[in-house]
């Protein structure tokens, strides 16, 4: 399961989070035949893994760089699989401004244009790679020697996602570029992926701040995708009709200020809290749950 269960022997917890989220990939990777679906959920356990990795840093230690460095590498190696199936998936975000201004016509051959998919033999040398990246490390965490850790662990590793997110969302409106966009979503579900990972500390408030932050991470999801589908159009304008990029290119740009406004509107409020503030917050929650397991009968 996803989370820590109790605030005392977390470099167990940490090595046993790890393990689930890479046996998970891999059992994902190596079902006979793969699909987009189990592409996805493997390229999930991989972030999510990275996220323990920066909540315990400081319990990681020197394993932290090359561990790191390796999902991140995993992740890549298999995203060509999963472009496809985004494209496909950004479309429907689409349809419901398109059906008014493109025939079915144009519809279905923009979707065709989408939904090529890579070769049988691009897509098992992408997983294969994949597998070579993440079995040996799986044997390597058996091996790390781990401190118990405590609360300074997590605290270091929550005040430097948290303050990032601050300083992210500080620099961001509606028009800034895509890959500033795309530095906060990936900052927002590391903080999603730690809020999970906190949620004994006070059950009630941290799964509604989690709901939250998967709808922050939701909408900026699709900010991204859009964002790829307009540079998969630019990079292949000439094989679709003038026609449909007028209309497609302006209603992308729309959705994008929507969700970009919304996404603007809770992140200010989630964020809002100052970050010591936040620690502090945390850090009392944390006390309250050490003290009712240690006087917890039995």
């Amino acid at each position: 399961m996803y989370e820590i269960k109790k605030p005392s022997h977390l470099g167990a917890q940490f090595r046993h989070i790890i393990l689930d989220q890479l046996d998970d990939a891999i059992s994902e990777l190596t079902i006979v035949p793969s699909s987009d679906r189990k592409i996805h959920e493997a390229r999930k356990r991989f972030k999510e893994t990275r996220a323990v990795l920066r909540l315990f840093q400081t319990m990681a230690d020197s394993h932290f760089v090359a561990t790191n460095c390796a999902l991140r590498d995993a992740g890549r190696a298999i995203s060509a699989l999963r472009d496809q199936e985004a494209r496909s998936e950004t479309l429907k975000l689409l349809e419901p401004s398109l059906a008014s201004v493109l025939s079915t016509h144009q519809q279905n051959r923009l979707q065709a244009m989408l939904s090529v998919p890579l070769a049988c033999t691009e897509e098992k040398k992408a997983i294969k790679h994949t597998l070579a990246l993440i079995v040996p490390l799986r044997d390597e965490v058996h091996e790390w020697k781990i401190s118990q850790g405590s609360w300074c662990d997590v605290a270091a590793g929550l005040k430097k996602n948290y303050r990032k997110n601050r300083r992210l969302l500080k620099n961001l409106d509606s028009d800034s570029n895509d890959e500033n966009w795309h530095e906060w979503r990936k900052t927002v579900k590391n903080h999603w992926y730690h809020t999970k990972l906190l949620i004994r500390l006070w059950p009630g408030e941290m799964k509604a701040r989690r709901d939250e932050l998967k709808t922050l991470s939701n909408w900026l999801g699709d900010d991204h995708d859009l964002a790829m589908l307009t540079l998969w159009c630019h990079c292949n304008n000439t094989a679709i009709d003038e026609e449909i990029l007028s209309v497609l290119l302006p209603t992308i740009h729309t959705l994008h200020q929507n969700l970009r406004r919304q996404s603007l509107s809770l992140g200010t409020r989630l964020f809002a809290e100052k970050t010591h503030l936040y620690l502090k917050r945390m850090q009392s929650y944390w006390e309250i749950w050490e003290m009712e397991q240690h006087n917890a009968p039995g």
